[in-house]
This record gives structure tokens, sequence and C-alpha cells, in this order.
């Protein structure tokens, strides 16, 4: 008897252990917009580049590489506004309509200073 109780014991753990893996895998709570800003002449990442999540106005800046990311998002839609001096600043629209992670990528035009 004490044997079965504990290879059942044995057995729950590991479900539980498989569950929590699992539902960490496959279910996730919240969306993810993730990104780059790149210049749209030259190619290159653009860093320090302000970007605005709206509606929940959260801003970043992005990094060295021109990434940025923003976490736990509810399902809706949302507007990027990127910014740099020296470029037009740029929008685009996200739909988030499930919990994933989502990439977008951004272009900014330099201004032409002539």
């Amino acid at each position: 008897m004490k044997n079965i109780a504990k290879i059942t014991g044995i057995i729950c753990l590991l479900c539980i252990g498989w569950w929590n893996t699992a539902c960490k895998r496959d279910c996730q709570l919240f969306a993810e917009i993730h990104g780059k800003v790149i210049d749209e002449v030259s190619g290159t990442p653009v860093s320090n580049a302000s970007v605005t999540l709206s509606p929940l106005n959260i801003t970043q800046q992005t990094q060295e590489e021109g990434f940025f990311c923003f976490t736990n998002l509810d399902v809706q839609t949302y507007t990027l506004i990127v910014q740099q001096p020296g470029y037009e600043p740029n929008r685009k629209t996200v739909p988030v309509i499930s919990r994933e992670k989502i990439q977008v990528d951004i272009t900014l035009t330099p201004i032409n200073k002539e």
C-alpha cells in the first residue's frame, strides 16, 4: 500500500511539472510587441528613438541596435509612434488579436536639410 501511495505521489508531481511547463509555453497570458527601428535610406538601426505605445502612452528609447519591446499587453489595437530628431515621425497600427509575440519593424525617413 505504501508503494502505491509513493507511485501515485510521483505521478502527480510529474503531471504538475508537465502542466506548469506546458502552460508557460502554450498559455501565454499577455501579448508582446517587439521590433526594430531602421533608417529607411541607409538600412542602419536607429538608436535612442522614442517609441510610444498608444493608447497606453508608454514610451521607450530604442537600444543601440534599434530594438524595442513592449510586454504584458492585453488583446486590442495599439499604435506605435516613433520619433527621433533628424527624422520624419512614423506610426504603425498593430492589431493584437491573440496573446502572442508580434514583430514590428519600423523605418524612419531622414529629413532632407537643403
